[in-house]
């Protein structure tokens, strides 16, 4: 096991606490290990956002394909995954009551600082 390896699960349950407490908020009472999970955790998040999840696994998919198609691959799997992280924000800002747009740039280029606003703050989601 690398030191890479440890890094990686360090920040994945460090990540999870939010995704938790955003399930939580959205009514999904599952334990925080299932958070921990690298893919799951992002099907779960879907589920809380009212985002399909083939959605990530088309994004996933598309990812996998470029380089055999031969386009370039690095900014093509850039692009996928701020669209994707954008798109699953943008829906959480809008179950949780917030304006979507900031949130889609936000969540596009950072995916884990909406993760933390959504988790910790006070809004509740809207119908």
């Amino acid at each position: 096991m690398g030191i890479s390896y440890l890094i990686f699960m360090i920040a994945d349950m460090v990540l999870a606490i939010p995704m938790w407490k955003i399930g939580r908020k959205c009514g999904q009472e599952l334990p925080y290990w299932r958070y921990c999970i690298p893919i799951y955790n992002l099907v779960l998040l879907c589920r809380c956002a009212c985002v399909p999840a083939y959605i990530l696994f088309a994004a996933m998919g598309v990812s996998v394909l470029v380089p055999i198609v031969g386009l370039p691959s690095s900014e093509i799997t850039w692009l996928i995954s701020f669209l994707f992280f954008g798109y699953l924000s943008s829906a959480l800002a809008g179950r949780l009551g917030k304006r979507k747009i900031n949130w889609f740039i936000l969540g596009g280029l950072l995916f884990f600082i909406p993760l933390f606003v959504f988790g910790f703050d006070n809004s509740m989601p809207q119908s």
